[in-house]
């Protein structure tokens, strides 16, 4: 069968990302109701001091548990005795202390957690009664006279009990204070900061998982976007920031180290996760500051070490500065390790390497060849430096030879980016069927499974694109350039081709070589790829990796 002439479905249009509702409302971990019986005991205490008892029961998913604890904790006299089973309540007082405590038969002895609030804010927790699994928590706060309520689930394995004072109540709310039949207690908080909750959602997911399946509880500063709402709804916390991260403006990066600082003081986190340019960068100067340890990514280092001049030495001091206390730097490719290490911005203890951000090779399986032409896709975003425009021109020079060949480009367009592609060449190719551009999806699979071939011409310093490895678990081969973090997951020859950067003729030419194989041979090389990414690109590789370097951190500074 021809690999010019099989059918294929259209991908399916995903709207922009600024198509979606943006998030509102409180930064407040969210979940599902608690289930079985529950019960809670609260102290309050102040100069006065002022005792009551609440208690929430929760039989059943229509009993409602948020409203018991709303009608507990609420600050009005009348609504906290309508609570279940209350008998002598009162409110703990803005700026006062009060505590919680907990007896069963599982607890004789009653278990206590100190809280203090602020002037605008006070906080409690509800912990469930069921024994002897350990069970869920309904963390309850009332912001700036806002009632709000989330469960947060416990890990495993329960910790001692711990003390803990919440200077920021609005930060209590948001932690995931855990609790299980034999008390309450407080998990390490980790906050992961990126220049977009975009890439958190689609790069870093299966790291949160696995860092709130090992207990830990977490937050995410980032600007906001479209996907602001899915983080908060797996329960992390939540702190917009102005980033402008493509800009070169040194007062609007003043203003986002004051915003970190300020930020980073406030959520008091043990540790921070940091990725991409200025999050590294800004991030770093902030938490310095406060002596909070600090793990940074280094992603990609983009186009600025590409260029010799006064702004790449600015990025070199600013990198040496931000990064000499940084407890750990991941890089993703072996040419920017040395060049940090070669230029002396680190020290060689401080770096670590990680496979990029990794890929699940379960959720990324083969998929069967669909009928129709043969494919060459582009996933990423429509860049310039990404070779956008080197795409464009080798399809045109491959689509003169084979009409029927098919060239698709998915990913987002921000026009206000100033290494976006030109809108004008990207629509007159699309409009004399040169290319397809579907636009971005939030289903990758969908789109690989079309393509017979990934290529990524990119020009600059990437980390090590996740397109590529994405593509290689489903059994394709890669064609990309011979360029920093790209060529890292290609053996030329083996699994793919390597082409010359922003050379479009041997962009061409290798795409006309990728054609001329047999099936048996395209076959043996999409084999290739899923054997590379199993063995060395693993995102279990990278989870654990990091899992380990929290624990050391927190443990050394224990």
């Amino acid at each position: 069968m021809s690999r010019v002439s099989r059918k294929s479905p259209s991908l399916a249009r995903s709207s922009a990302p600024g198509s979606k509702r943006m998030c509102r409302g409180p930064s407040i971990s969210r979940g599902p109701e608690i289930h079985g019986p529950s019960m809670a005991g609260i102290t309050s205490s102040s100069t006065g001091a002022v005792k009551a008892t609440a208690r929430a029961s929760v039989a059943s998913p229509a009993s409602k548990p948020h409203q018991a604890a709303l009608a507990a904790f609420s600050s009005p006299a009348s609504a906290a005795r309508a609570a279940s089973g209350s008998s002598d309540t009162s409110v703990p007082e803005s700026g006062k202390n009060f505590s919680i405590s907990r007896r069963d038969s599982a607890a004789p002895s009653s278990r206590r957690l100190s809280i203090s609030t602020s002037r605008r804010s006070r906080s409690g927790i509800l912990p469930s009664a069921v024994s002897p699994a350990p069970s869920a928590a309904l963390v309850y706060s009332v912001v700036r006279d806002r009632p709000q309520v989330s469960v947060v689930q416990p890990p495993r394995n329960i910790g001692s009990m711990q003390s803990i004072t919440a200077a920021k109540p609005t930060v209590f709310a948001n932690s995931a204070i855990l609790c299980n039949s034999n008390g309450i207690m407080e998990k390490e908080h980790i906050v992961i900061s990126y220049n977009g909750c975009w890439y958190v959602w689609n790069t870093r997911r299966p790291l949160i998982q696995a860092l709130q399946n090992a207990g830990y509880r977490l937050s995410v500063v980032a600007p906001r976007d479209d996907y602001t709402e899915k983080l908060i709804e797996m329960g992390l916390g939540y702190r917009d920031i102005e980033l402008d991260a493509k800009g070169i403006n040194p007062l609007r990066d003043l203003k986002t180290l004051s915003q970190y600082k300020r930020i980073y003081r406030e959520l008091s986190p043990s540790i921070i996760l940091q990725y991409t340019i200025k999050p590294n960068i800004y991030g770093s100067i902030a938490a310095k500051g406060l002596g909070i340890p600090v793990v940074n990514n280094i992603t990609g280092l983009g186009t600025v070490f590409e260029r010799h001049g006064p702004l790449q030495a600015a990025v070199r001091m600013l990198y040496r500065y931000a990064f000499s206390r940084a407890d750990m730097i991941f890089f993703q490719n072996s040419d920017d390790r040395r060049l940090f290490l070669d230029g002396k911005l680190v020290r060689k203890h401080q770096t670590g390497r990680l496979p990029g951000s990794g890929v699940n090779p379960d959720y990324f399986a083969p998929r069967p060849r669909p009928e129709g032409p043969f494919c060459f896709l582009f996933v990423g975003r429509l860049l310039k430096a990404k070779g956008v425009e080197d795409f464009i021109a080798a399809a045109e020079k491959v689509k003169a030879r084979h009409p029927e060949v098919r060239f698709m480009l998915v990913g987002p367009y921000d026009s206000s980016d100033p290494w976006a592609a030109d809108k004008k060449l990207l629509n007159s190719a699309e409009e004399r069927g040169i290319i397809e551009v579907p636009g971005p999806t939030d289903e990758i699979r969908e789109a690989l499974a079309q393509a017979d071939c990934m290529v990524l011409p990119s020009r600059y310093r990437e980390g090590v694109p996740r397109s590529l490895l994405e593509a290689a678990s489903m059994g394709k081969p890669l064609i990309a350039a011979d360029s920093v973090g790209t060529r890292e997951p290609v053996m030329d020859g083996i699994n793919g081709f390597l082409c010359r950067p922003g050379d479009t003729a041997d962009l061409a030419d290798k795409m006309e070589k990728m054609l001329n194989l047999s099936d048996t041979e395209i076959e043996a090389m999409g084999k290739a790829s899923r054997k590379l990414v199993k063995e060395n690109f693993d995102e279990a590789i990278v989870i654990n990796t990091y899992l380990q370097t929290v624990d050391d951190i927190l443990k050394g500074r224990g």
